[in-house]
This record gives structure tokens, sequence and C-alpha cells, in this order.
């Protein structure tokens, strides 16, 4: 378990960054990392570095799996008119 819970914090750390609307099956390895490194850390005690080490990569890669679902499912829906015409120097003719 300590092992599985490495390789799916693993994982979803890599989805998480380059996974874009993949993002949420990186959330869900990452949950199920964290359940696992939960388990191995009360469990095994010969394994103990690495299943904290399978439980940290799981948080992180829950976290950041998140983040880029938030922002790849929400920028559809935000108006960046106003950043386009302040790039392109429109600003000053309104």
């Amino acid at each position: 378990m300590t092992t599985a819970s490495l390789i799916l914090g693993t994982v979803s750390i890599c989805i998480g960054i380059l996974g874009g609307s993949l993002s949420p099956v990186g959330f869900v390895c990452g949950i199920v990392g964290i359940v696992l490194g939960a388990i191995s850390i009360k469990r095994d005690h010969l394994l103990m570095d690495t299943a904290k080490a399978g439980f940290v990569t799981s948080i992180i890669g829950t976290v950041i799996s998140l983040a880029t679902s938030i922002i790849v499912y929400t920028l559809p829906f935000i108006d960046l008119s106003g950043i386009y015409d302040f790039m392109a120097g429109n600003f000053l003719r309104k």
C-alpha cells in the first residue's frame, strides 16, 4: 500500500500539471493515495518513510489537480475583454 500511495501521488502531480481536462482524474488519484498513505502510516512501521512520502505527494497532487480543475473549468466563464483591451492599448480610447 505504501508504494501504491507513492505512485498515485506522483501520478496525480503529473496529471495535475499536464492534464488540463484530465485533472479530475488526478484529483481522484490523489484522494485514493491519501487514504492508502494514511492506512500505511498506521500499519507499516517498517516502511514509515515511504508511507509518509506517499501521503505527502498525494496531498500535493490533490491540491495541484484541484487548482488545475478550478482554472480549466472556470476560465471560459470569466470575462477577459477588459484585459484584452488593456493589452492592446484600447483602454485610453474609451
